[in-house]
């Protein structure tokens, strides 16, 4: 996989006749409104992405103020640091990919008001936006229906040739937790067949992604922790941490076990692995501390947010583990007395960013992650089968 800095800088050239060539990737990412979304392109299309963009597509590109909110919703704060996440975090790349897959069209047939623009190479079962226009056909349009949400459109541009909208909305094929990821070795050929003529087979649709588990008596409807990371982005980073060290979600128990996580976004995660100076060289010690880390996060009761107290201390897994002092401590913000927003740890202290509940166990998400020390030899080493 290429640096972000590669990914980011790519130049890729489409050439007509003698006109000068020109650089989607450069025109889009030298705007200030759509530098962002140029900067997602280049991470999961890649040169070979641009070139293939067929002659008859039509760019949907949000603007940077719909990116970082996309983007928040997975927990990060800045491009840049989603991009990094990718090399790190399983399935995120893939995902991100079908977002900007849906994002490039060709115009199909109009049909009243509306032009219908069909993304076939995403690989979606809903692959259709419409174009919405404000009286009959007249241009340029105003609005785009996407199959999970909308958007308004700003300004119709000219991209080096492309007919290029820009939105306040990044479009959604579906929610942001069951999007159909799109490996990187399908980018080229979906972009094809995105561009075949009317003569070419029909990309067909793939086989529908199953429905989610039945609840169970408890109302519950997951069973597992593994079942319920692609509906909740905050789980992202245990995700992640447990692949790397080679770990199961079996060590998190069960979402019906009534417990309290303390995740760091993915951002969040990334910067505390600077904090510690996790390196090449050091990446076995990191590794053999994950289970500390994992343990210090996850206290043995739910604790919804209006049972919280400020002030008050948690008694983590990783304390009752290695006996000694490594309790979370929660706090109010300024002028806030009476609601918890923050979570000190032994290093670091943490804002509460977003609360989900999943069965009966509650999940904080922190912009900063908590440390039980401030460097990584510090962090304790257990055995995951004590936590």
């Amino acid at each position: 996989m290429q640096s972000s800095v590669a990914r980011v800088g790519m130049n890729c050239m489409r050439q007509e006749g003698n006109a000068v060539d020109c650089s989607v990737m450069t025109e889009l990412f030298n705007d200030r409104d759509t530098t962002g979304w140029a900067a997602l392109m280049g991470a999961t299309l890649g040169p070979e992405g641009f070139d293939a963009l067929p002659a008859n597509a039509t760019l949907l590109v949000p603007t940077q103020a719909a990116v970082y909110r996309f983007i928040s919703i997975l927990g990060f704060t800045k491009v840049n640091s989603l991009i990094r996440a990718m090399d790190l975090i399983p399935g995120l790349q893939p995902m991100i990919t079908s977002v900007v897959l849906y994002s490039i069209t060709i115009e199909g047939q109009q049909e009243s008001w509306d032009w219908t623009l069909e993304t076939r190479p995403t690989a979606f079962q809903l692959r259709q936006v419409g174009l919405v226009y404000s009286n009959g056909t007249e241009f340029p349009a105003t609005a785009v229906e996407a199959a999970q949400n909308q958007a308004a459109v700003l300004d119709a541009q000219d991209v080096c040739g492309f007919p290029t909208y820009v939105l306040d909305n990044v479009l959604l094929p579906q929610e942001v937790g069951s999007i159909p990821p799109t490996n990187q070795s399908e980018v080229v050929p979906s972009l094809e067949a995105l561009g075949a003529d009317g003569d070419a087979p029909p990309v067909p649709h793939p086989t529908p992604m199953p429905p989610p588990p039945m609840p169970p008596s408890s109302g519950c409807p997951y069973e597992s922790f593994a079942q319920a990371t692609s509906a909740y982005p905050q789980l992202q980073v245990l995700d992640g941490m447990l692949k790397l060290a080679n770990l199961t979600s079996d060590v998190l128990g069960t979402p019906t076990d009534e417990q309290t996580l303390f995740v760091p976004t993915s951002s969040a995660m990334l910067d505390a692995i600077a904090q510690l100076g996790v390196t090449d060289q050091n990446a076995r010690l990191f590794i053999s501390r994950v289970p500390g880390l994992l343990a210090y996060w996850m206290v043995n009761q739910a604790l919804p947010p209006l049972a919280q107290a400020p002030n008050s201390q948690l008694m983590t897994v990783l304390a009752e583990v290695t006996s000694k002092n490594y309790q979370l401590m929660l706090r109010s913000g300024s002028g806030a007395s009476t609601a918890v927003t923050r979570v000190k740890g032994k290093a670091n202290m943490g804002n509460i960013v977003s609360t989900v509940q999943v069965c009966s166990t509650w999940i904080y998400s922190l912009d900063q992650a908590v440390l039980p020390a401030g460097n990584l030899i510090d962090i304790p080493e257990i055995s995951v089968d004590s936590i």
